[in-house]
């Protein structure tokens, strides 16, 4: 059976099959049409394919396997962690706006009032941060620094999704029925404790550790990260004043 050649639009390459072998592109690309184009998005920005879901549910039930695997070799199986984290972020940034307008309008909260701490201007600081602490604690561990970063970046991505998909529902409906001092500090103790949570279950299970040292490290790990982070923006601000 005589295999039909293709000359990849990208490279140029005279090819086989439904992937280019030279420089990966699909082999089938036709003109661009709004089904390409959202398919494209979906696909290659939010990562909404097979390998992102099979990533997202495999760390839910069983981290330490997706990680471990991850670290092992197996990079085709699974969404590269700093591809998740960014990933994580475009959707918490989507759904973020339609939460802080829906808790201006029930409190009648406006921009120059009550400020609402903003969790999401500081992630990458202090993540990589606490990746670099976590790793001070993990230190005589078979995982190097980048290993363990990329643990990091996996179990915040997953506790990033679990609020944006399952907690800021929740809360939202909930909204109108909290007192204000409560409902304004709502999402960030949410987001917080999915974050140390999540640390929780997939460090025991990847590190084999018992869950109250696990968690006194993680705490320890995100507390002095955020402190560091807060102390230096806030000396930044105070030097360099608007």
């Amino acid at each position: 059976m005589l295999t039909k050649r293709i000359e990849c639009l990208n490279c140029g390459t005279v090819t086989e099959g439904s992937f280019c072998l030279h420089c990966g592109q699909r082999t089938d690309t036709d003109r661009l049409n709004p089904h390409r184009l959202t398919h494209d998005l979906l696909e290659r920005v939010l990562l909404y394919d097979g390998v992102i879901r099979q990533t997202l549910f495999g760390l839910l039930r069983q981290p330490e396997t997706v990680i471990r695997r991850y670290i092992a070799g197996e990079r085709q199986k699974f969404v590269n962690p700093v591809k998740l984290f960014v990933a994580a972020m475009l959707f918490e940034a989507m759904f973020d706006p339609f939460y802080d307008w829906w808790l201006r309008s029930l409190f009648k909260l406006n921009e120059h009032g009550e400020e609402l701490y903003e969790w999401r201007s500081l992630q990458i600081a202090s993540l990589l941060l606490t990746a670099g602490i976590w790793h001070l604690l993990y230190f005589n561990r078979r995982y190097n620094f980048v290993e363990n970063v990329a643990f990091c970046l996996f179990v915040t991505s997953e506790a990033l999704f679990i609020h944006v998909f399952m907690l800021l529902p929740v809360i939202s409906l909930m909204l109108p029925w909290l007192p204000r001092s409560i409902a304004i500090n709502i999402e960030e103790a949410a987001l917080a404790v999915s974050v140390v949570g999540f640390f929780i279950y997939a460090g025991h299970r990847h590190y084999h550790e018992r869950r109250w040292l696990v968690a006194m490290k993680a705490v320890l790990s995100i507390a002095i990260a955020l402190t560091t982070v807060n102390l230096v923006v806030s000396t930044i601000l105070t030097a360099f004043p608007k």
